[in-house]
């Protein structure tokens, strides 16, 4: 086993043991019965001219979960992520023209949403 397979194998661990219960949604489609790990995220918001309280947050979600029937597809701007614990709604917004996602371990997806109140 190589090094980076070590990495891949504690990272779908962490995700089934910390995860918690998310729904992911793209207009119509539904992603329901996967788990993400929440963590803080890397920077806060800042919208140009416009003032908005946003809480900022990563999920960590395994890429093969990331299916909306048709086969594992990227993350994309606009795309929801619900907290089914509280049913709380992070959208997935780059950060200053950065990818939506991002990760060296292609087995899992780091995401970045904000929630705006």
């Amino acid at each position: 086993m190589t090094f980076q397979d070590e990495i891949e194998d504690g990272l779908s661990d962490l995700v089934e043991e910390a995860g918690v219960p998310i729904e992911v949604r793209r207009g119509k489609l539904r992603i329901t019965g996967i788990k993400g790990v929440p963590t803080s995220g890397r920077r806060p918001f800042v919208a140009a001219e416009v003032v908005r309280t946003a809480e900022d947050k990563d999920w960590l979600i395994m890429a093969v979960d990331y299916d909306f029937g048709s086969g594992p597809v990227l993350p994309a701007r606009n795309d929801q992520i619900i907290d089914l614990r509280d049913n709380s709604t992070y959208e997935a917004l780059p950060e200053n023209q950065e990818d939506i996602y991002s990760g060296a371990v292609k087995s899992q997806h780091r995401i970045h949403t904000k929630r705006f109140k």
